[in-house]
């Protein structure tokens, strides 16, 4: 596990022992590698400076009609809109990107705790730890 130098705040800190729990695939591991059908998708940054910059998918799972939080992302084609996961799984990604599904949004609350997901992606007070790469829709 990675060690966070100077801990800059809780989020900061919650953010990078997320991202550091990823690289052992803690926190994912009942969903083995798949080719998944992403909806109402978006990327999330996790940006903790000088420690870690990942991203990861986030919506709603066609196939097993479920919100899904993906491990870090290896490499994404934006113009093909497939991407493959550390954990093996690729990724299809169907339209553009936006607001995640509400089923997503729930695994993200679970995963990182609702206050930490509201104060960094969904209000003015967070310290883009996390934020969505793709503008959310309107």
């Amino acid at each position: 596990m990675f060690q966070l130098s100077n801990a800059r705040s809780d989020v900061a800190q919650s953010a990078f022992i997320w991202s550091s729990k990823m690289y052992t695939d803690d926190i994912l591991r009942f969903l083995p590698p798949d080719h998944v059908s992403l909806r109402d998708w978006n990327i999330i940054i996790v940006d903790v400076p000088n420690e870690c910059h990942e991203e990861i998918f986030v919506g709603y799972s066609e196939g097993d009609r479920l919100g899904r939080l993906s491990t870090p992302i290896k490499n994404y084609d934006a113009n093909t809109g497939i991407g493959e996961t550390r954990s093996g799984s690729s990724y299809m990604t169907i339209g553009e990107p936006g607001s995640p599904h509400d089923d997503a949004i729930y695994v993200l609350e679970q995963t990182f705790g609702k206050d930490l997901i509201e104060r960094e992606l969904f209000s003015d007070s967070g310290q883009s730890v996390l934020a969505f790469k793709y503008p959310l829709n309107k």
